[in-house]
């Protein structure tokens, strides 16, 4: 069916040694179908590009390979918003979120470069991230929480994403 919404699109594009690439689309296409079109003019052979996006499906480009990690700090606010409702659940997926944080902010004083930070986040924050998400999961598959309340699909969405999160 025709959309009839209008939505913005924004894609940084960062390799080293290059100056940054914003690139801004209006109109009737998701952000994944946006990226798709830039995508598909990389030049053959380039490694995988690395999208950080929330994980919400029309954010993908669906038929072309990419390094997928979900935004933390969407994932953070969806529970923040939920604290007064749900605050033990909330304040356990925050204290993770607390370490993972302060792994960046140790890579941060030590000036570690992209590729350092991210060995550095695989060792420290990975084992987090990996008991976080399999609380998350818990929490859904024992039905602890109604997977069709705000919290559950907070917790689904966080428990379900890819590889990796980025900060």
């Amino acid at each position: 069916p025709e959309r009839t919404g209008v939505f913005t699109s924004g894609i940084l594009s960062r390799a080293e040694g290059r100056p940054t690439i914003a690139l801004f689309f209006t109109g009737p296409y998701h952000a994944g179908e946006n990226l798709r079109r830039v995508l598909a003019q990389r030049q053959a052979g380039l490694p995988l590009p690395i999208q950080m996006c929330d994980g919400l499906s029309r954010n993908m480009p669906h038929d072309l390979r990419v390094i997928l990690v979900y935004c933390l700090v969407h994932a953070r606010r969806n529970f923040v918003e939920l604290v007064d409702l749900f605050e033990t659940e909330v304040e356990y997926v925050l204290e993770c979120l607390k370490k993972v944080y302060l792994v960046d902010a140790q890579a941060r004083e030590q000036g570690l470069s992209p590729d350092e930070r991210l060995r550095w986040h695989q060792e420290h924050s990975r084992p987090v991230m990996d008991e976080l998400r399999g609380w998350l999961k818990r929490q859904i598959d024992d039905k602890l929480v109604e997977p069709n309340s705000s919290l559950g699909g907070a917790m689904a969405m966080t428990a379900t994403s890819g590889p990796g999160f980025s900060l």
